[in-house]
């Protein structure tokens, strides 16, 4: 059985990844940037495939601070 998850929050500003145990205490962490385009209109634009990539980042980072190995998380 897995004994810990990974949590992510793609926010419109940053990136945020966690490795939790079950009992929701948090053994990871890592944040990035969320970039975004400004258009003249005032819509803000966000690449998605950069978008995946820093959120993969913040995931690798999070996995090796936890220092567990990753066959153990869901």
């Amino acid at each position: 059985m897995k004994t810990f998850v990974t949590a992510v929050d793609c926010g419109t500003t940053a990136i945020k990844a966690a490795v939790f145990d079950l009992n929701g205490t948090v053994h990871g962490m890592s944040s990035g940037i969320c970039p975004q385009i400004r258009r003249s209109n005032g819509h803000i634009e966000t690449r998605v495939n950069t978008l995946a990539n820093n959120a993969f980042t913040c995931i690798r980072k999070a996995v090796s601070r936890s220092r567990i190995n990753p066959v153990n998380i869901a």
